[in-house]
C-alpha cells in the first residue's frame, strides 16, 4: 500500500506507472483471498468438522440402525433358520416342472449327445435328472381317439389343450380346422383333422 501510495504521488506519473499500481494492487487482493481461505480452513478443522462427525454418528446410529444393508453393518440382521426335526439336508426344493415340447426336445436331445461325445459334459449322478413327463398329459393322450366325430368329446379335447397354449407356437391357428368342425353345420371328418389330432397329442407328450 505505501508503495503504491508513493507511486501516485511521483511528478512523472505515467503509463508504465499506472500499470505496475494495478499489478500491486490485483498482489494485494490475491494475498487478501488467501489469507481469508486459510482462515475459512482453520475454522472448519476445528468446530465444523466435529458437528460433522457428530451428525455422521447420529445418522449411523439412529437413522440405520434399522437397515440391514448398511455398509457399516452387513449381514448383521441376516440369520440362519434351522431344519425342521428330522428334515433331509441338501435336497432340491420343489419347483414346478419344464415342459419342453416334442419340437424342442428332440433338438436339445441332439445337442446334449455331442456334448457328451465331445466330452464336454459328463452325465449326472443326480437322482433328479431323469426328465419326467407329466402324468395328466400321458392321459390326454391316451383319452382321445385319432378320429373324433362326437361334438361333445371334441369340445373336451381342445378344452383340455388349454393348458399347453402357452408351450406350442401357433397352437390357435393348428386347430382352427378343428374349431369349425363345432360350428352349426361343420364340415366332414377328414384326413387334414385325424393328422392334426395326432400332432397335437405328441405336443401334449
Amino acid at each position: 500500500t505505501k508503495e503504491i501510495n508513493l507511486l501516485k504521488t511521483l511528478p512523472m506519473f505515467k503509463e508504465d506507472s499506472i500499470n505496475l499500481i494495478k499489478t500491486k494492487e490485483n498482489h494485494l487482493y490475491f494475498m487478501k483471498q488467501e489469507i481469508s481461505n486459510q482462515k475459512l480452513e482453520q475454522q472448519l478443522q476445528t468446530l465444523q468438522i466435529e458437528k460433522i462427525k457428530s451428525l455422521k454418528t447420529n445418522i449411523t446410529n439412529n437413522l440405520c440402525s434399522d437397515i440391514p444393508d448398511a455398509v457399516w453393518h452387513r449381514k448383521r440382521h441376516v440369520i440362519s433358520l434351522p431344519y425342521e426335526k428330522y428334515f433331509p439336508r441338501n435336497i432340491p426344493t420343489k419347483t414346478r416342472p419344464i415342459q419342453m415340447t416334442y419340437e424342442l426336445m428332440e433338438p436339445c436331445k441332439k445337442e446334449i449327445e455331442q456334448l457328451l461325445t465331445k466330452k464336454l459334459i459328463k452325465p449326472s449322478k443326480s437322482p433328479w435328472k431323469t426328465i419326467t413327463p407329466i402324468q395328466r398329459f400321458i392321459l390326454f393322450a391316451k383319452k382321445f381317439p385319432d378320429i373324433i366325430t362326437d361334438k361333445k368329446q371334441l369340445q373336451r379335447f381342445l378344452g383340455s389343450i388349454n393348458s399347453i397354449r402357452d408351450f406350442i407356437h401357433n397352437l390357435q391357428d393348428l386347430c382352427t380346422p378343428l374349431y369349425q368342425k363345432l360350428s352349426k353345420i361343420p364340415p366332414p371328418w377328414i384326413d387334414k383333422h385325424t393328422q392334426l389330432n395326432k400332432q397335437i397329442k405328441i405336443y401334449a407328450k
